[in-house]
């Protein structure tokens, strides 16, 4: 038997039996007050606790924004600005021919392409610019599978409102599968340039080579790139 105490009056029954079985002559307004300044005072714990939340989430946000280096209405001292983001077409032609006799040995090369450049341009006046360049590159050992970590590549751009920019790249990477190459390159635009003088300048990218895995050898190519210039 199950014993159960309401107000003053303590009854007994048994578990299949209702608790409130012949209790119709207690009052139990009391209760019943009580319950619902209960529930009032529940809902105002709830909304209090989701308006804590909602401040936790706003914090935990702005939190996560300051530790990725994005800091509202600052600038990080260490974070690069970016002058100019550019995709970059390019046509290619490989001279001596790469893997003739398809033994894929390693061989000296130079990779010389004409190119053209499109830009969003945010340090400047005009917030689209185009140009058109010619690239050097020199690769010591390349090959039509392997890695290439070596090399040069000179770049000169003429830009559409009469500007120049000579880039020098001296830390290449690439990945060639079959005349398919990933590419990633870093360099600096030398003082003298007219524009984006002194910038760091970042290549990253593919290019497609024609003629690997044949007996003449990989003489041409073409590739899209983009090209970030930052300070």
């Amino acid at each position: 038997m199950v014993t159960k105490r309401v107000k003053s009056i303590t009854l007994g029954y048994y578990a299949h039996e209702s608790p409130l079985e012949g209790l119709e002559s207690v009052d139990t307004s009391g209760v019943h007050k009580r319950s619902s300044k209960v529930e009032r005072k529940k809902g105002s714990t709830m909304k209090s606790h989701r308006g804590v939340a909602r401040r936790m989430g706003v914090t935990v946000a702005l939190a996560g924004m300051v530790c990725s280096g994005v800091a509202l209405g600052t600038t990080s001292a260490s974070a690069a600005t970016v002058d100019a983001i550019c995709t970059v077409t390019t046509v290619d032609s490989i001279s001596p021919a790469l893997d003739p006799g398809q033994s894929n040995t390693a061989e000296a090369v130079t990779d010389t392409g004409t190119e053209n450049y499109t830009c969003l341009e945010y340090s400047g006046k005009n917030l689209l610019v185009t140009g058109t360049g010619t690239a050097k590159v020199q690769l010591p050992g390349a090959q039509c599978t392997g890695d290439e970590n070596e090399g040069t590549n000179d770049v000169t751009v003429t830009w559409s409102d009469g500007t120049t920019s000579h880039i020098h790249y001296d830390k290449i990477h690439g990945v060639e599968t079959a005349g398919l190459v990933a590419v990633s390159e870093s360099g600096t635009v030398s003082p003298t340039s007219t524009k984006f003088a002194n910038d760091a300048s970042s290549l990253t990218g593919e290019l497609i080579g024609q003629g690997c895995g044949t007996a003449a050898g990989e003489t041409s190519g073409h590739g899209i790139f983009t090209v970030v210039f930052s300070h």
